[in-house]
C-alpha cells in the first residue's frame, strides 16, 4: 500500500507531503497506481519550482519521498492554492478507485 501523508495549512495549502510505500497492483516497474501517484507528486514538485517566493525542501530517497514548502510569499498563495487542489483532487480521485492501493492520511495545521 502507498502511504500518503499530506499536512494542510489554514489556507489548504499543502506545507509537506510524504511518500512510502508500493501499492502492489502490479509488479514494480508496471504498477499503473504508483506510476499515477508518481506523476501527481513530481508534479507538484515541478510545480514548486517554477513559482518564484517559495521556499521547499525535497527528497526522494527510493524508499521515502518527500516534498515541504518551508515558507512564501503572500503574493503567491492562489498559485499554491492551485498546486494543492490539483495534487490533493487527483490523490482522492485514485483513492476513490483503488481503495486497497492507497492510504491518504490529511493533516490540518495551523
Amino acid at each position: 500500500m502507498i502511504n500518503v501523508e499530506i499536512f494542510l495549512d489554514e489556507k489548504r495549502i499543502f506545507r509537506k507531503i510524504t511518500l512510502n510505500g508500493h501499492s502492489n497492483f502490479s509488479k514494480k516497474g508496471q504498477d499503473i497506481v504508483c506510476a499515477a501517484v508518481s506523476i501527481l507528486f513530481y508534479s507538484a514538485y515541478l510545480s514548486l519550482i517554477n513559482i518564484d517566493g517559495v521556499e521547499y525542501n525535497f527528497n526522494d530517497s527510493g524508499i521515502e519521498a518527500y516534498i515541504e514548502v518551508i515558507g512564501y510569499n503572500e503574493k503567491i498563495t492562489g498559485h499554491l492554492i492551485g498546486v494543492s487542489i490539483f495534487l490533493l483532487s487527483g490523490l482522492e480521485a485514485l483513492k476513490e478507485e483503488y481503495t486497497e492501493e492507497i492510504d491518504i492520511n490529511i493533516i490540518d495545521f495551523k
